[in-house]
């Protein structure tokens, strides 16, 4: 751990900034007087290569558990499972898609948690059909209950996902009555090539119009974008969503990806008062001649980063004209994303998009038209210092929670002060 406070010349950690200033509306990540769980969702897809096959090959889902040491080896509440779940049943040779929450508490310290991190991910299946024959466990156990490499970065109030990849083609009898399940081709389509394990990424988003500035983004359809998302681990661009089906694709590191887009569900106000609304990203259905028809890939959820009609549950509070607003990512190192906005009469007229680094005190931003054309033009770049922690937090940089920032080079857009304040995102 790195410990920051002092940073070059900041001058320390400063005072909590007036209240009238752009402030992270925490309550927003408090059910009553506790911490929010951090939510884990796991979205189940099915089919070989998602290909089309007749119902033959199914898996029967009961649970899900991960655990972690946040409270000591061996303590009881370092498992986290699903309870009351009803039964899935996974079509392994069809296209399906399901998703099963995960809460993981986060109480149970004197000081709110930054985050619980996972690191195993447990496949558990109750009986499995194969080629129209049923197999099951012994009497009170699972058939399959298989450890799987992960990272899993759960924070307060926010929502991660993980897809696991699921088909027929990893399974095969084992000629003696029973059925082995291949781990290496379970692994080949869901472990990250490099890092050889399973990822979760943070998947709840925070919307921004930006209908009102000068050069959005274009999307892959060729028109510009009118709004931006960001998470911390993704970015993702939209039409102005409304009650109906939406373009939106989200960007990748060969950015964009045209496979990944879908149209929004905009939910009608219900309880809670500031619900998300939902969005899910579909793929190319193979089966499809000459791939026009889509199969789901993946849900979450996103919501505007000001709620006008109802200011306490705006996420960011009194963003006035200018916020300098920062998403920790799931490795939570102290690289965060970040966006720098200028605002006129509660109008976006100027996005920069870009990262902050706390092991360095600096941060880049480019205008968030480069975000679809990965150039540099325009960038500025600064320093960071002056930072306030969380409430008993020792000095590391996930307790950071807002700075001071300094534009040192680069030209300053219209709007953009010289020096100013950052928030971060998070509980």
């Amino acid at each position: 751990m790195v410990i920051v406070g002092c940073g070059g010349s900041d001058g320390g950690i400063v005072a909590p900034p007036p209240v009238d200033e752009p402030s992270v509306n925490t309550s927003l990540f408090f059910s009553g007087p506790v911490p929010k769980p951090g939510l884990l969702q796991v979205t189940y897809d099915t089919g070989q290569g998602r290909a089309g096959g007749d119902p033959l090959f199914t898996a029967n889902l009961r649970r899900l558990v991960i655990e972690d040491d946040i409270y000591g080896f061996g303590h009881p509440d370092n498992v986290v499972r699903t309870l009351l779940n009803p039964e899935r049943v996974l079509g392994l040779d069809q296209y399906t898609s399901q998703t099963i929450d995960l809460n993981a508490p986060m109480t149970g310290f004197s000081i709110n948690m930054n985050r619980r991190v996972f690191d195993q991910f447990n496949l558990e299946l109750e009986t499995v059909t194969f080629d129209d024959v049923p197999y099951s466990g012994t009497p009170g156990q699972s058939l399959f209950n298989i450890p799987f490499n992960m990272t899993c970065s759960l924070m307060p109030g926010r929502t991660s996902s993980i897809t696991v990849f699921l088909n027929d083609a990893m399974f095969a009898p084992d000629g003696f009555g029973g059925l082995t399940f291949l781990n290496a081709d379970f692994e080949v389509l869901n472990y990250d090539p490099i890092d050889l394990e399973m990822k979760a990424h943070l998947s709840d988003y925070l919307a921004f119009d930006i209908s009102g500035i000068a050069n959005p983004p274009l999307m892959t359809s060729g028109g510009p974008a009118t709004a931006v998302y960001f998470s911390g681990d993704a970015i993702g661009l939209s039409d102005t969503p409304t009650g109906v089906p939406t373009l939106f694709e989200v960007l990748v590191p060969e950015s964009p990806d045209p496979g990944s887009f879908e149209g929004f569900c905009a939910l009608a106000p219900s309880f809670p008062p500031n619900s998300p609304n939902t969005y899910t990203l579909r793929q190319i259905d193979p089966r499809s001649l000459p791939g026009t028809a889509f199969i789901t890939a993946l849900q979450g959820t996103w919501k505007w980063w000001v709620n006008p009609n109802q200011a306490s549950q705006s996420p960011i509070l009194n963003s006035g004209n200018f916020v300098f607003l920062t998403f920790p990512q799931t490795s939570d190192d102290g690289r965060q994303d970040c966006v720098m906005i200028a605002l006129a009469g509660g109008q976006i007229t100027e996005f920069y998009f870009g990262e902050i680094d706390l092991n360095t005190d600096s941060f880049v931003a480019w205008p968030i038209f480069e975000v679809t054309e990965g150039t540099t033009n325009d960038e500025i770049s600064g320093s960071l210092g002056s930072y306030v922690l969380r409430p008993g937090g020792a000095g590391g940089q996930r307790d950071v929670r807002s700075g001071a920032f300094n534009i040192d080079s680069g030209v300053i857009p219209v709007g953009f002060p010289t020096i100013g304040k950052f928030i971060v995102y998070r509980l």
